[in-house]
């Protein structure tokens, strides 16, 4: 059942990024828990979509974002302030967009590092499992996600086993 859920949810994904790089020329990064099932293997369902965008795109260009997801029959639904993202809500998913570089800078990770990978007509980055590993340590010392520390440690978790078991 999960893995038709997340199906569901990547294959969504990958019709946004294709629509961000033909329509605007960027390359949106897969982030937060569908990333991390991509990256890592399927170990649970995945409640949204979250996306990184350059910070000037989302902040300068929210009206075509918005424009854009409403031809994906998508729609703004808020801005969550102290995180500074935009949520939008389709018929069965959420989709969450989130600037780039103030999180990127913050883990000193370079977006041009990022691994570019292409599918379906859409390309997109993602975050290795040690740039995963480095980024839910990161947020599980955030006070803003108290709510989410006990699902971000379970994540450390699940990373470092895969790590582990990788490295034999």
């Amino acid at each position: 059942m999960d893995l038709k859920i997340n199906k569901g949810k990547f294959e969504t994904f990958l019709l946004i990024a294709k629509h961000l790089n033909k329509s605007f020329g960027v390359i949106p990064i897969l982030f937060g828990s569908l990333g991390l099932n991509r990256t890592i293997g399927e170990f649970k369902k995945s409640n949204d979509i979250d996306i990184l965008l350059p910070d000037e795109f989302v902040n300068g260009r929210f009206k075509d974002l918005v424009d854009l997801m409403r031809i994906l029959d998508i729609r703004f639904k808020r801005e969550i302030k102290e995180e500074n993202e935009y949520e939008f809500a389709g018929k069965r998913e959420i989709v969450s967009f989130g600037g780039e570089a103030d999180l990127l800078v913050k883990l000193e990770m370079d977006p041009g590092g990022l691994k570019i990978s292409q599918m379906e007509g859409a390309s997109f980055k993602e975050f290795s499992p040690g740039q995963y590993l480095e980024l839910y340590q990161f947020l599980a010392k955030n006070k803003n996600r108290r709510r989410e520390n006990k699902k971000d440690s379970e994540k450390i978790r699940l990373i470092k086993k895969y790590i582990k078991s990788r490295d034999g």
